[in-house]
C-alpha cells in the first residue's frame, strides 16, 4: 500500500518584472493544488515566506507552510491529476512573477 505524502519538495527561482533574480530576499508565496486540470478546484493552498539564495533560488517543501485551505494528508492522488499552481511572488510589497500551472508527478 503506498503512502500519502506529508510533503514535497518545491524549487523555483525569484526573478522580478525585468527577469532579474531576486537573490538574498524573503518572498511571500502561495501554492494551490489544483485538482483534475489547470484551472480546477484548489483541494490544499498554503502560503509561506522563504528567502531566496544567492542565485534566487527559493527551496521550499509543500506541506509545511501555512494552511490556508484543505489537507494535504487527504489528497487522494492515485484518483485524479493534479496541477500545482506556481507562486505569485511579492516582496516590499511589489509582484516578483506572474502565477503559472505545472502538472504534479508524484511516485506513490
Amino acid at each position: 500500500m503506498a503512502q500519502t505524502p506529508q510533503s514535497f519538495k518545491y524549487q523555483a527561482v525569484a526573478r522580478d518584472a525585468s527577469g532579474d533574480v531576486v537573490a538574498d530576499q524573503a518572498v511571500g508565496m502561495q501554492i494551490s493544488i489544483l485538482q483534475n486540470s489547470t484551472s480546477g478546484t484548489a483541494v490544499y493552498v498554503e502560503t509561506f515566506m522563504p528567502t531566496t539564495n544567492e542565485f534566487g533560488l527559493i527551496n521550499q517543501n509543500i506541506g509545511v507552510g501555512t494552511v490556508v485551505s484543505g489537507d494535504l494528508a487527504t489528497i487522494d492522488w492515485s484518483t485524479a491529476t493534479y496541477f500545482i499552481k506556481s507562486p505569485c511572488l511579492f516582496t516590499e510589497n511589489k509582484l516578483l512573477t506572474l502565477q503559472e500551472v505545472y502538472e504534479i508527478n508524484l511516485v506513490i
